[in-house]
């Protein structure tokens, strides 16, 4: 007769425990910007010391553009702005990372991150202190901690449905996961437009003018609009800045609401930028990918650092990260990927068997990649088509994986793999000529002329115009005017 109350104490106290975590170990602090209590499962010191992890994973993650000047420059108008914000007390970090992504994110408690794939994008010190301004609102209204704080709570709300009754918790989880996505995806609306707010108001307090903001925002949506045409044309996943795209609404009456809240704070002696004082910082910026992380060239993927060279599938769609580099056939049904393994160490044949996950099946034997040891392994795992292998060169165990999506792309994938991996070779005084990058250069234009004019010849291919209006300003369809200074790849 006792085990049903038992049982249901049980629950009960694993409920108390479960509510205690949630309610009472849980703070309600009061947010610096808003003046309001808010419910924070994490406090300052661990949002510093979150941040300061984070940061040494990010920087080798993407890792840092070599330009101290820059990075200087971009310092120095990150802390203007964070002098003057909500949080100014707070161990502030700007860095410019080594990436081509359009991008700029910030850690809890600091850490703030710019691209040189966004900066390239930009035209003023103005809009550049407006990305900038935008990721210290995140900070400085806690919008990471917020993150987390919802994000452990939810989790810790499924918990506790699924004490009540495991069958429903059971049956709900499918649903509450999604609706905990959307219902945070909704909260990240009103954190982008508040950090707008709040980069406008320090735009405001540093003499600069809040309406960049706008300007910066228009910017990015050009750019990630015209990725999307892109990347419907390549058959792939735009690469879309965070927050911009996604989060603002298409009209921009809210955000132009949000300027105009602080508008009054801006003064009428507003800083003057000296004429081409901006550009002249990006006069030479990297575009595209980085030496460092291999260039692709005529078809053949170049690593001067490793000293490898090998050719890629003729007519496949490439992208080129820090994490690896893909390879894709034109109907997305198969793909090699080249990535790293880490230093070298132990046997490479056991390596690359631990690498693809001791599944039952495979087998791995040693092999030759061009002049470097290398060990090779191709069948099926999980019923899935593959091909691998790993070789090791300059002190590092590298891998070459295709998969296909299924059987009847099995052989595509297996060809280019094979061919790929039999060109591999030690880079000679030929390739070596060709390991400088693409850089951003400035053209002072001396008689009317085109963005198709200045496309002519250019190393960007048929998006040619397209980008340097994107890169200059005057996208979609403007055309500088005689007299100016704009930026081209070469």
């Amino acid at each position: 007769m006792m085990r049903h109350p038992l049982r249901l104490n049980l629950r009960l106290t694993a409920l108390t425990l479960g509510a205690a975590a949630l309610f009472g170990l849980g703070s309600c602090a009061v947010n610096p910007v808003s003046g309001k209590q808010q419910f924070n499962l994490m406090s300052e010191s661990q949002e510093v010391q979150t941040g300061r992890q984070g940061d040494a994973e990010v920087r080798r993650q993407y890792g840092v553009y070599d330009d101290a000047a820059l990075q200087a420059r971009v310092g120095e108008i990150g802390r203007g702005l964070a002098e003057h914000s909500h949080r100014p007390n707070l161990p502030y970090r700007f860095t410019v990372l080594d990436s081509t992504e359009v991008n700029a994110f910030a850690l809890p408690g600091g850490p703030i991150y710019i691209t040189r794939g966004l900066l390239a994008y930009l035209n003023s010190e103005a809009q550049l202190a407006a990305v900038l301004g935008h990721e210290i609102g995140h900070v400085t209204a806690r919008h990471g901690a917020q993150q987390y704080s919802a994000t452990q709570a939810t989790q810790l709300g499924m918990a506790l449905l699924s004490v009540l009754s495991p069958d429903i918790g059971r049956a709900s989880r499918s649903l509450i996961s999604p609706l905990a996505t959307a219902w945070l995806r909704g909260y990240g609306r009103e954190h982008e437009l508040e950090a707008d707010r709040l980069g406008a108001e320090y735009l405001a307090r540093t003499n600069r003018p809040p309406q960049a903001m706008v300007e910066v925002i228009g910017v990015l949506k050009n750019q990630e609009l015209f990725d999307i045409d892109q990347a419907r044309r390549e058959g792939r996943q735009p690469r879309v800045y965070h927050g911009v795209f996604a989060t603002h609404p298409d009209n921009d009456t809210r955000l132009r609401e949000v300027i105009d809240d602080v508008r009054h704070l801006a003064r009428d002696d507003l800083k003057a930028e000296p004429p081409g004082a901006f550009l002249a910082r990006l006069d030479g910026l990297v575009w595209g990918d980085s030496p460092a992380q291999g260039l692709i060239r005529n078809g053949t993927f170049l690593h001067g650092p490793l000293g490898f060279g090998i050719d890629l599938p003729a007519g496949w769609r490439t992208q080129n990260t820090t994490q690896a580099l893909t390879v894709q056939s034109p109907r997305g049904d198969a793909q090699l990927q080249l990535l790293s393994l880490g230093e070298a160490r132990g046997d490479l044949a056991a390596r690359l068997y631990q690498a693809l996950g001791k599944a039952p099946g495979v087998s791995v034997k040693r092999a030759t990649g061009g002049d470097f040891e290398a060990a090779l392994s191709r069948g099926h795992a999980n019923g899935q088509p593959y091909e691998a292998l790993a070789f090791r060169v300059a002190g590092q165990d590298l891998l070459l994986l295709g998969l296909a999506r299924d059987r009847n792309t099995e052989g595509l994938m297996r060809d280019a793999a094979r061919a790929s991996a039999a060109s591999l070779r030690r880079l000679d005084d030929g390739d070596r000529a060709q390991l400088r990058p693409l850089r951003i250069h400035l053209v002072k234009l001396d008689r009317k002329t085109t963005y198709r004019e200045l496309a002519k010849g250019s190393p960007l291919g048929a998006d040619a115009e397209a980008t340097l209006r994107l890169l200059n300003g005057d996208w979609p369809d403007a055309e500088p005017e005689r007299g100016r200074t704009v930026k081209v790849i070469r």
